[in-house]
């Protein structure tokens, strides 16, 4: 027999490199066991980071089985999945080969995704001087499966064969693969040249085997996988690095700003396309306004995801809670009501009026007859004797009906437009919150159909829940976690609100033109103005924030439960310690507080330059002090706008909100 040379392979940091740590890629398989079985998994464990250690220790175990039975510690992924699945979800869940199938294949795609050639190795494979080429690797994935990973990234062509640990059952950190290899080639040692990254396995074990054996580190890339290796040790600076502005930015305020909040609406959309993979969602529907913004972020998210075929599109439906209340309705009485009193117990009849769409000039004479001015406010109207009469009047009831019955039936034919009807069974709703009384008003008009909705944060409910529906928040939940720290959050949300505006305007309502049903809008010239000077600017760096490092995000295997810390601490900032960009643009807004209240609210100009010394002196100003703090609706933007540093530690001592 006369020797032949060979050139034997390393695959991984080797041949093949990866745009992650190895990790990544389990943690992203984790998640997508979370997708597909749900409530399957036992409730301890639907974190992906848990379901990942867990993983480790299986292989770990099987490793200790393979030993006892006289091989290497080795294990192949099927036989991992296998036990995983097993030991993380509930007595009784079935599991079926199909799904150990998808579950692999998700982990090669993810593999495909990451993986490129070592830019260096093609001169070394042109000097090898081989005469066969092959790869010896230690990997979990069988040799079928790292020729179809080399295929894909072009590089299966070198190679004549491969040899792999799980197949065998036998690794090269023991040298038991090595002396594998050489026994199936039937080839002596010294014609082998091998090359891989690790010094123990790829070098000193075949040395002692006699093999020729070179360590392959190129400089370049040997530091990118450090680099890769330490950032996925400190996930906390690498969600942060990924949306932080670079340097050539900072001369930018609006747009530094945008890099500084970016990871809080990241998160947000990352989870809401969680919980649709998870749930299973086939339609998502994003309501006006805010929703427009998070719907772009949606869609520019989506096209990068592993899961785009299985992501509902998104769909805009425009509502508002003044378009939506009346039409909810099941009966016009006052325990009906009360979803709207529960809100605004003082109310004149022409804010409730409009926040029924109802026209004033239609009804005015039925509330003159029971002694109520249209712009005279009226508290506790529930206990209002007044108010009792006007809702047993049958005259007042039938031309009411009918007009809350017009403009249901109108929402209704909106609705069949966009892919609403009574025939959805189960569908997401996305909205910024923050009682997702909007959710509530179209559940009790679509009785039958269920309705999951995703908010950036939610305030205690009021009202009576609709059993169609169910709510979760992304940041703040009252209604499960009301800590202090919680409650501060929500205290004033109207900058977040801002932040996530439109100029479309408020949707009023409904009504047919030509063949079709069209949202009425009311459409604040002002409003738009400021939009257009400062949250229009900051929606677009965010949304090219999203663009450049969604990649990133798939790549890292990054998900939602992973950004909630740093976006409740963006949330805190941006309330507490205030953008003057932000604060100015705020508070040249007039606020749309028609449904309720029934007007147009200004923001600005509410306290004097000489406050303190009337709060000192005067103590009939006091209680007018309080309602303005309370008007203002944000004390910590008032006072970085007006420069007033007398306004928080005045009001933290003295007042609570």
């Amino acid at each position: 027999m006369h020797p032949k040379k060979i050139a034997s392979y390393d695959i991984w940091d080797t041949v093949i490199r990866r745009r992650c740590h190895p990790d990544a890629v389990k943690i992203h398989t984790a998640r997508d066991l979370l997708f597909r079985t749900g409530n399957a998994i036992r409730p301890h464990l639907r974190d992906p980071w848990l379901l990942f250690h867990l993983r480790q220790s299986i292989e770990r175990q099987i490793g200790i089985e393979s030993q006892s039975k006289g091989l290497d510690d080795e294990y192949a992924l099927p036989l991992v999945l296998e036990r995983w699945v097993k030991q993380v979800t509930v007595e009784g869940f079935v599991i079926t080969p199909t799904l150990i199938k998808e579950l692999i294949r998700t982990e090669i795609a993810q593999e495909k995704y990451v993986i490129y050639i070592d830019p260096t190795i093609h001169a070394k494979f042109l000097s090898d001087g081989a005469k066969k080429r092959i790869f010896i690797s230690d990997f979990y994935l069988g040799k079928e499966y790292i020729f179809e990973l080399l295929k894909h990234i072009n590089a299966d062509k070198f190679f004549d064969d491969g040899y792999v640990s799980c197949d065998i059952g036998l690794n090269k950190r023991s040298g038991r693969l090595f002396q594998h290899v050489l026994n199936i080639e039937n080839q002596p040692a010294q014609s082998f040249f091998h090359f891989g990254d690790n010094q123990h396995s790829d070098v000193n074990v075949a040395h002692r085997l006699g093999l020729n054996a070179e360590l392959f580190l190129p400089h370049d890339e040997h530091t990118a996988r450090i680099y890769k290796e330490k950032r996925f040790t400190q996930r906390k600076h690498t969600i942060r690095a990924i949306t932080s502005p670079k340097h050539q930015e900072h001369d930018n305020e609006i747009r530094t700003f945008a890099h500084e909040t970016a990871a809080l609406f990241i998160g947000f959309i990352l989870q809401i396309q969680e919980q649709a993979l998870a749930q299973k969602l086939e339609q998502l529907f994003f309501f006006t306004r805010e929703g427009e913004f998070f719907l772009k972020l949606y869609q520019t998210l989506r096209a990068t995801s592993p899961y785009c075929h299985l992501l509902p599109e998104g769909v805009l439906l425009e509502v508002s809670r003044l378009s939506t209340f009346g039409p909810s309705l099941r009966r016009l009485d006052e325990t009906e009501l009360m979803r709207l009193w529960n809100l605004y117990s003082t109310q004149s009849p022409r804010a409730f009026l409009k926040s029924l769409d109802l026209c004033d000039n239609a009804f005015a004479i039925f509330f003159e007859q029971y002694d109520l001015p249209l712009d005279v406010p009226v508290q506790y109207p529930w206990s209002d004797h007044r108010i009792n009469k006007l809702f047993k009047d049958p005259s007042f009831l039938e031309k009411a009906n009918a007009y809350l019955d017009t403009r249901k039936n109108l929402f209704l034919a909106y609705c069949r437009q966009i892919g609403l009807t009574m025939e959805t069974k189960h569908c997401g709703i996305v909205d910024i919150g923050w009682r997702g009384t909007i959710q509530d008003n179209i559940a009790y008009i679509f009785p039958d159909t269920k309705f999951t909705g995703f908010y950036l944060g939610l305030s205690k409910t009021l009202n009576e829940q609709p059993q169609n529906t169910s709510k979760q928040a992304f940041g703040p939940n009252l209604n499960i976690e009301n800590t202090k720290e919680a409650r501060a959050l929500l205290e004033f949300v109207a900058p977040i609100e801002m932040l996530s505006n439109s100029t479309s305007g408020s949707v009023t309502g409904y009504e047919q033109k030509d063949i079709h049903i069209v949202a009425k809008k009311l459409i604040d010239d002002n409003e738009n103005r400021v939009h257009e000077k400062f949250t229009s600017i900051y929606q677009k760096y965010i949304l090219e924030i999203v663009h450049q490092n969604r990649e990133a995000l798939r790549i890292e295997a990054i998900g939602s439960e992973e950004m909630v810390p740093l976006a409740i601490n963006i949330w805190s900032d941006i309330i507490q310690k205030p953008n003057l960009s932000l604060a100015n643009a705020y508070f040249s807004l007039m606020h749309n507080e028609t449904f309720g209240v029934g007007k147009f609210i200004s923001k600005s100009d509410r306290l004097d330059y000489f406050w303190p010394i009337k709060l000192l002196l005067i103590p009939s100003y006091r209680p007018k002090f309080k309602k303005i703090l309370n008007e203002l609706a944000w004390t910590a933007g008032y006072a970085k706008m007006r420069n007033d540093r007398l306004l928080l530690p005045i009001t933290k001592k003295i007042y609570k909100r």
